[in-house]
């Protein structure tokens, strides 16, 4: 289940005629242009599906009170939260309605090896160390495996692997696992904005016996690093002056065509770059709320980019309730967009004071 379209208000989910123009009524009531949608689909789970664990994964919804229904159970959400529900196999459909402004982010149905898998993987180039480090995140049940590794690929086919750690044991134990180990890597092709090398990498894991359990899907990043020193900031090592313009086009909630928008981001960054001579944005957190398509193609184009987050309010930072509304949101958008090597850093603010967080 996708976002019909890329916008954090009601308005532009239309209820329409056989002719396709906006109803006034529906079912013989008056429609008054501010009902909150409901959006929804059935879902027949694959039959080899039946011995996996399954769950749920809601990465923000927009509105005071959105509301999500997963088969029998009705569950009242905060907005922009990431959530995630396990969800039981059954031969039957999976019926799953939501009731919000919009869905900000993805929904998605994920299944995982029960016996032992990887749930999450990231990984943080070191340009000053030449290394790769790996975090990966998982559970595994009593004499399951315990080695786990990274893999690197030029392609998402992963055709030829181009660089792979040695296997690396996890701590003795059973049930959910966490861990981080690094791959050196002298020769690896850097990302910047004038070069955008890019590549795919996916996380193995495997019993002593050389049986492999599971294995991530791949996730294309870049090898670069950004740091703070001396009052700067610094891409790779080299000085990083930043020219850009806090209200582009592609990503202000005045834009009037934003459909269009999408389908020429890459047009629009690469004018951005190469006609404006600018090598930084901000995307702000108007109509584009997904930015997945805006940080594929930034990641190509060579820009960078400082992204709006959703929901803090830096004004009250001192609250502690908003403190942990804060955390979940900025943890959800770490998890979902850190493998992007153009995203420079993430904006908290309220209206007032601003924090940049790298």
């Amino acid at each position: 289940l996708r976002r019909k379209v890329p916008a954090a208000r009601s308005s532009l989910f239309l209820i329409t005629d056989a002719e396709g123009k906006p109803a006034t009524e529906y079912k013989g009531k008056k429609l008054k242009g501010e009902e909150k949608p409901w959006v929804g689909t059935e879902v027949l789970l694959p039959a080899s599906w039946k011995e996996r664990d399954l769950f749920l994964e809601v990465d923000g919804l927009a509105g005071e009170e959105p509301v999500l229904v997963l088969g029998e159970r009705r569950l009242k959400l905060s907005p922009d939260l990431p959530y995630k529900f396990p969800v039981a196999w059954s031969d039957q459909p999976l019926r799953l309605r939501i009731k919000a402004d919009a869905i900000q982010q993805d929904v998605w149905l994920r299944s995982y090896p029960r016996a032992a898998s990887v749930r999450f993987a990231s990984v943080m180039p070191s340009w000053q160390d030449k290394e790769l480090r790996v975090l990966a995140q998982g559970t595994r049940a009593p004499g399951q495996p315990r080695l786990v590794r990274v893999q690197v690929a030029a392609t998402a086919d992963f055709a030829r692997v181009d660089k792979e750690s040695a296997w690396f044991p996890l701590e003795p134990g059973e049930g959910d696992f966490r861990t981080r180990f690094a791959m050196p890597w002298p020769d690896a092709k850097p990302w910047t904005p004038d070069t955008p090398n890019l590549y795919f990498f996916r996380v193995e894991l495997k019993h002593a016996e050389n049986r492999l359990a599971d294995r991530t899907l791949p996730v294309r990043f870049g090898f670069r690093e950004i740091r703070i020193a001396a009052g700067r900031f610094w891409l790779n090592d080299v000085p990083l002056d930043l020219h850009g313009n806090n209200h582009t086009p592609f990503s202000s909630s005045k834009h009037a065509s934003v459909l269009g928008v999408l389908e020429n981001l890459e047009y629009l960054l690469r004018k951005w770059k190469d006609e404006q001579h600018c090598n930084a944005f901000i995307a702000w957190a108007g109509d584009m709320v997904d930015r997945s398509l805006l940080y594929d193609v930034a990641d190509e184009v060579g820009l960078l980019g400082v992204q709006i987050l959703r929901g803090p309010q830096a004004d009250f930072a001192d609250n502690e309730h908003v403190q942990r509304y804060n955390r979940r949101v900025t943890e959800g958008e770490v998890r979902r967009y850190a493998h992007h090597p153009s995203l420079l850093a993430w904006e908290a603010s309220g209206g007032g004071p601003y924090t940049w967080m790298c």
